[in-house]
C-alpha cells in the first residue's frame, strides 16, 4: 500500500472519504479556527508590528501647543521658524496643518474626486527619512513664490485611482474650488499614513500656522522636546499679552498614529488566538474519538503483516491531509475576512494598506493547526502501534467502546482545556459587549436622532489663484 509515494495519500483521501462526518466536521473547525486567527494576526501585524516606512520611527515626534482647558492649538508661523531654526532637542523639525487630513474636492478630466488633502511643510519628508515609491516628494523649492503647485500622493490612492501605473508623474489633479492644477511628482511608499487617512500631500502656505513634526537628537527625549516647545509658547504669551497658551504635548509619531486602536487590535487578536486553541482543541478531540474505534484495525492490519511504520505512514498522511484541507479553507476564510475588514473599517484606521495575508501569520496559524493535528493525530498510534497482533484487540466489536487510561485521561484534559478557553473568551466577550453597549447609550448632552454631517462641496471661486 505504502510502496509507492504517492499511495499513501491516496489511501489517507480514501480513508477521510469513508468517514465523511468526522471529516467535515474537523476540517469545518480547523478551517473556521484559522481563518479568524490568520485574519486577526494580519491585522495586528501590519497595523502594529510592521514598522513604518520611515527612518528610526521612535524618533520622530509630533508636538504642539495646548490651552486652557486641554485645548490643541498650533504653532503660530514665527514661533515655528524660531523653534525650526534654533531647535537644541531636534535635528529637523517640520510642519503641517494642524486639521490634518481633510477632504477636499478635485477632479481628473471630467471625474470628480473627494481625497483627504494634508498641507505640510516642504521639509516634511526629509525630516520623517523616507523615501518615495516613484517620482520624488515635496521639496523646500515647491512653496517658493512663482513655483509650480505640486502634490505627492499616496500609495494607496496610486493603486484605487491609476492602477498602480507609472505614467501617474506628471499628470494632473484640479483642486476645484479655485482650478488651481496640481502636478503629481512623486507617490509616497506604502504604509506611510500621517496625517492619519491622508490621499494627497501638497505644501502649506507661507505663514499657515502648523503643528509641529521633529526628529529628535540622538541624545534627546519626547520629554526635552516638549519643554523646548514649552518655553517657546511661554515666550510667546510674554511678547503678545495672550494667555490662551498655558502648556505643550509631545508624543513619539508610532504612539499618535496607532492611539486607541492598539488595545481594540491586541484584544481582538487575543480572542482570535483562543478561538484557535479551542478549535485545535476540538480537533483533538474529534481525532482522539475516531482512534479509539480505530485499534482493531490497526491490530489487524498488523495481523496481515503491516509493519509499525506502515501503520505510522498511514495515519500520518491522514493527520497532514486533515490540516491541510482545514488549512486551505482557513485561507480562504481569512482572505474573506479581511476584505470585509478593510471595507468596513473607519477611514481613520492606520495602516489599513498594509493589511494583507502576511507571512509571519500564516506561518504562526498553520504551525499551531498542524501541531495539534500532529500531536493528537499520532499520541493514539503510540498506543495502538505497540498492541500486540495477539491481543484482545482482533475479537473486540467496533461496537465495544473500550478505551485506555491513558487515551481517556488525554481526552479529559482536552476538554478541560477546551471549557476553559472557552470561558475565557465568554467573559472576554462579555466585557466588551457591556462595553458596547455603554458606549451606545452615553449621553452626549443633546438628542442624536434623525441627526446627519453633511459636508458641502464651495462652487469655484472667481479668483483662481493657489490658496489651498
Amino acid at each position: 500500500m505504502f510502496s509507492q509515494s504517492g499511495g499513501g495519500w491516496i489511501h489517507a483521501l480514501r480513508a477521510l472519504r469513508r468517514t465523511p462526518t468526522f471529516t467535515g466536521t474537523a476540517i469545518l473547525i480547523l478551517g473556521l479556527g484559522v481563518g479568524m486567527a490568520t485574519a486577526m494576526l494580519s491585522v495586528f501585524d501590519a497595523a502594529l508590528l510592521q514598522p513604518l516606512p520611515i527612518r528610526d520611527q521612535n524618533r520622530v515626534i509630533v508636538a504642539w501647543p495646548v490651552g486652557k482647558g486641554g485645548t490643541e492649538f498650533p504653532l503660530f508661523a514665527e514661533e515655528y521658524e524660531r523653534l525650526r531654526d534654533n531647535s537644541t532637542t531636534m535635528e529637523g523639525v517640520a510642519g503641517f496643518a494642524h486639521w490634518g487630513a481633510v477632504h477636499t474636492p478635485f477632479s481628473i478630466g471630467d471625474q470628480s474626486l473627494q481625497l483627504r488633502q494634508a498641507q505640510v511643510s516642504p521639509n516634511f519628508f526629509s525630516v520623517l527619512g523616507t523615501s518615495p515609491a516613484l517620482g520624488r516628494l515635496l521639496q523646500p523649492g515647491d512653496r517658493m513664490d512663482g513655483s509650480t503647485p505640486v502634490m505627492v500622493i499616496s500609495h494607496a490612492t496610486w493603486r484605487r485611482l491609476f492602477a498602480g501605473e507609472r505614467a501617474v508623474i506628471g499628470k494632473q489633479l484640479k483642486w476645484l474650488p479655485t482650478g488651481t492644477s496640481f502636478t503629481i511628482v512623486g507617490v509616497a511608499p506604502p504604509g506611510l499614513d500621517y496625517p492619519i487617512g491622508t490621499d494627497v500631500w501638497v505644501p502649506a502656505w507661507p505663514g499657515q500656522p502648523l503643528d509641529v513634526i521633529g526628529r529628535l537628537k540622538p541624545s534627546a527625549t519626547p520629554a526635552a522636546a516638549q519643554a523646548e516647545l514649552l518655553t517657546v509658547v511661554l515666550e510667546w504669551r510674554q511678547r503678545t499679552g495672550n494667555n490662551s497658551l498655558e502648556s505643550a504635548f509631545a508624543r513619539e509619531l508610532p504612539a499618535m498614529i496607532y492611539g486607541d486602536v492598539r488595545p481594540a487590535i491586541l484584544v481582538m487578536t487575543a480572542a482570535a488566538g483562543l478561538l484557535l486553541l479551542i478549535a485545535c482543541t476540538n480537533v483533538g478531540n474529534l481525532l482522539l474519538l475516531r482512534a479509539a474505534g480505530r485499534g482493531r484495525e490497526v491490530a489487524i492490519r498488523r495481523a496481515l503483516g503491516a509493519s509499525r511504520w506502515d501503520i505510522f505512514r498511514q495515519i500520518f498522511s491522514e493527520s497532514v491531509v486533515l490540516g491541510l484541507l482545514g488549512g486551505t479553507l482557513g485561507l480562504t476564510l481569512a482572505l474573506g475576512l479581511l476584505r470585509g475588514f478593510v471595507a468596513l473599517a473607519p477611514d481613520d484606521l492606520p495602516r489599513m494598506e498594509a493589511i494583507r495575508l502576511a507571512g509571519t501569520p500564516l506561518l504562526v496559524a498553520f504551525a499551531v493547526t498542524f501541531a495539534t493535528v500532529m500531536l493528537t493525530g499520532l499520541a493514539p498510534l503510540l498506543s495502538t502501534g505497540r498492541a500486540d497482533i495477539d491481543a484482545p484487540l482482533l475479537r473486540q466489536d467496533n461496537r465495544s467502546g473500550t478505551e485506555s487510561r491513558t487515551r481517556r485521561r488525554i481526552r479529559q484534559l482536552l476538554v478541560s482545556g477546551q471549557v476553559a478557553l472557552a470561558l475565557v473568551v465568554l467573559a472576554g466577550a462579555s466585557l466588551v459587549t457591556r462595553s458596547l453597549i455603554r458606549l451606545e447609550t452615553l449621553s452626549f448632552g443633546y438628542d442624536r436622532d434623525q441627526l446627519s454631517i453633511v459636508q458641502l462641496v464651495p462652487p469655484p471661486l472667481a479668483d483662481t489663484s493657489y490658496v489651498p
